[in-house]
């Protein structure tokens, strides 16, 4: 006789239903279990918002950074073009660096370039030549600003003058604009030569400046009072170059003269003055009172009684038939008129 326990049906459909009902319950609580952790990964993943990036901003370090030279002559001389603050830009212009290897005299310089020697001659200053006053004050001072120095070199238009010298504007690797420095420090005088004239207003002032504090060679106060009265904008200049005859008659053209006329309203005392070529040929004058409105020839090789007398006495051409400069220095030193051709 078997002893097999009889479970009834019903029973029997509701532990089935149970069983059901539980895997079914198991499967969401798994589910819903599964997206609650993949969502959680998915959070810790995902990176902190960060806001777009300025399109207009500049980049670190980049050229837009460098600020734009003031060319007011109150602005920074280091890194720019002013004069009469220490405060500099961090980096000079773009141009050529060389390295100075001698110093001429207060606006010239040699330098090594590109593996050459290349002669440099300052944009728009004018020391004075040599056996004339404070040549040997302004040249010293170029050689405390640039000798021995890694500089520089920027150009305006002009690549050389007439003697193949670089003509450039010369800054040091702090900023410091030679040119302008040598200005401000009243070692130098401000001369404009188109097309190279960027600078000629900034250069200007900055000499005005300097005259009017009785710097360098503006210590002497007529000097100073001259140089601030031919900057002012209303002020004409008292001595004009009017003409250059360079192409003179023969093989040694005597005839070459350069004239020139006292635009003022009072005589002229010539005695000490001097009219000098770019080759520094150089005509001493005597003592002769100009009359206002007179014009007066200094010849090369000739006398002529009717135009002042004036006559180198050179036997040689004096004046380059391919393009020269003549300047008119009165007897302090100071440039009173220069004409090129």
């Amino acid at each position: 006789m078997t002893n097999d326990t009889h479970i009834p049906q019903s029973t029997s459909n509701r532990f089935a239903g149970h069983e059901r009902y539980s895997k079914l319950l198991l499967r969401a609580v798994t589910l819903i279990l599964t997206f609650y952790l993949t969502s959680c990964a998915t959070l810790d993943l995902m990176p902190a918002a960060t806001s777009a990036p300025d399109p207009t901003a500049p980049e670190p370090n980049s050229r837009s950074q460098r600020p734009v030279p003031d060319t007011s002559s109150s602005s920074a001389i280091r890194g720019g073009t002013g004069a009469t603050s220490a405060e500099a830009f961090a980096a000079p212009p773009d141009g050529d660096q060389a390295t100075v290897t001698k110093i001429i005299d207060g606006d010239t310089i040699d330098v090594q370039l590109d593996g050459r020697s290349q002669r440099v001659r300052y944009i728009g200053v004018d020391t004075p030549e040599r056996d004339m006053p404070f040549y040997a004050e302004a040249t010293a001072a170029n050689a405390e600003l640039v000798k021995g120095q890694t500089v520089i070199l920027v150009k305006d238009v002009s690549e050389t003058d007439r003697f193949g010298r670089l003509l450039r504007y010369v800054y040091l690797p702090d900023g410091t604009f030679v040119n302008a420095e040598l200005l401000r420090r009243g070692f130098a005088q401000a001369v404009t030569f188109p097309p190279d004239v960027a600078y000629a207003e900034t250069f200007a002032g900055l000499q005005a400046e300097a005259a009017a504090a009785g710097l360098g060679l503006w210590a002497d106060s007529m000097l100073a009072a001259q140089a601030t009265a031919t900057r002012r904008s209303d002020a004409p200049s008292v001595v004009t170059i009017t003409n250059i005859h360079a192409t003179g008659s023969g093989r040694n053209e005597p005839d070459e003269w350069v004239e020139f006329r006292n635009d003022g309203s009072q005589p002229l005392q010539l005695e000490g003055w001097r009219l000098l070529d770019e080759a520094e040929h150089t005509f001493n004058f005597p003592n002769f009172l100009m009359q206002p409105g007179q014009s007066c020839r200094v010849y090369t090789n000739e006398h002529h009684a009717d135009w002042c007398g004036f006559s180198y006495g050179n036997g040689q051409p004096i004046w380059n038939n391919r393009g020269d400069c003549a300047t008119l220095y009165d007897a302090e030193g100071v440039v009173v008129a220069r004409s090129c051709y």
